[in-house]
C-alpha cells in the first residue's frame, strides 16, 4: 500500500550541537519551510528560552522530549511548552492512557496553542536483542521489536493522538492499519554517513512514496552543505525546491 501526499514536512534535528551552532544551522535555513527538532540535549542547553527565541523568529519547533511522568506533572510540562508555542510535541507511550488523556485534556485550556501530539514507542537505537533484554524484565517473554511496535501503534490510536514516529521499515504497516495518523519517520537518510544511534537508513523517495508525512533529517547534513555554500543544491537534491519548503 502506498499514499501520496502532497507534501511531506522536512525536519531538521539540531540536537548533537552547542546553541550557537543550532543557531547557525537555522540561519542557514532562512527562507525555508522547515520543522526544527529540539531534543534533550539542546533543550538541556538552552532551555525554554530557546524555544522562545524560534518562536520569536517565527519558525517551526518538534519539541522531541518524549514526556513521561505522572498525569499531573506531564500535563503541566506539556502546557508550558505550549505556551512556547512549539508545533509538535512527542509523548512516551509509557506514560500510559491516563497521562496520554490528561496531556490532551490539559491542552483543552488553550486550544489556540495546542501542538500536535506524538506518540514514541520503541526507541531507533534498539535492535531486537537489546528490545528483548527490556521486554523480557518488564513482562517475563523476550518481544520483537515488530510486535511491540504494532501493540503501541494501536495504543496511540486508541488513546487518541494525532500521530506517532516510526522508521521507514514500519511506515508501511501504519499507513495500512491507521492511514490517518500523522507519521513522522526518524531514519537517516542513505547515502550519507548515519549517526551513532541511527541503524536503519531510506531515501526520501522511498518515505514519500510510503505516505510518510515528515521525515527527520540531521543537523549534520545541512552543516556539510553549507561548508560547500550549496544548502539549496543539498535540499534540491532531496527533492524540496524553494517553492516547496
Amino acid at each position: 500500500m502506498s499514499t501520496h501526499h502532497k507534501t511531506t514536512d522536512l525536519v531538521v534535528g539540531l540536537d548533537n550541537q552547542t546553541i550557537d551552532r543550532a543557531m547557525e544551522c537555522v540561519d542557514s535555513l532562512n527562507g525555508y519551510d522547515v520543522l526544527y527538532q529540539v531534543g534533550l540535549e539542546l533543550f538541556m542547553h538552552g532551555g525554554s528560552d530557546l524555544l522562545r527565541e524560534l518562536a520569536h523568529r517565527k519558525k517551526r519547533v518538534f519539541l522531541d522530549l518524549k514526556f513521561m511522568d505522572s498525569p499531573e506533572v506531564a500535563t503541566k510540562a506539556v502546557q508550558l511548552a505550549a505556551l512556547c508555542h512549539v508545533e509538535v510535541l512527542s509523548l512516551h507511550l509509557g506514560g500510559g492512557s491516563s497521562m496520554i488523556r490528561a496531556v490532551k485534556q490539559g491542552l483543552e485550556d488553550i486550544p489556540l496553542l495546542r501542538p500536535r501530539l506524538l506518540g514514541v514507542g520503541v526507541l531507533s537505537f534498539f535492535d531486537d536483542v537489546r528490545w528483548a533484554e527490556v521486554t523480557r524484565a518488564f513482562t517475563g517473554h523476550a518481544l520483537k521489536i515488530a510486535d511491540s511496535f504494532e501493540m503501541l501503534l494501536d495504543c496511540a490510536f486508541t488513546w487518541g493522538l494525532d500521530g506517532v514516529t516510526c522508521s521507514l521499515a514500519q511506515l508501511e504497516r501504519v499507513r495500512t492499519l491507521y492511514p490517518n495518523l500523522y507519521t513522522l519517520v526518524t531514519s537517516c537518510f542513505s547515502g550519507h554517513p548515519a549517526t551513532q544511534d541511527e541503524l536503519q537508513t531510506f531515501t526520501l523517495s522511498q518515505a514519500r512514496h510510503f505516505g510518510a508525512d515528515a521525515v527527520l533529517l540531521p543537523a549534520s547534513f545541512i552543516a556539510a552543505a553549507c561548508s560547500r555554500a550549496d544548502v539549496s543544491g543539498f535540499l534540491g537534491g532531496l527533492g524540496f525546491s524553494a517553492a516547496q519548503v
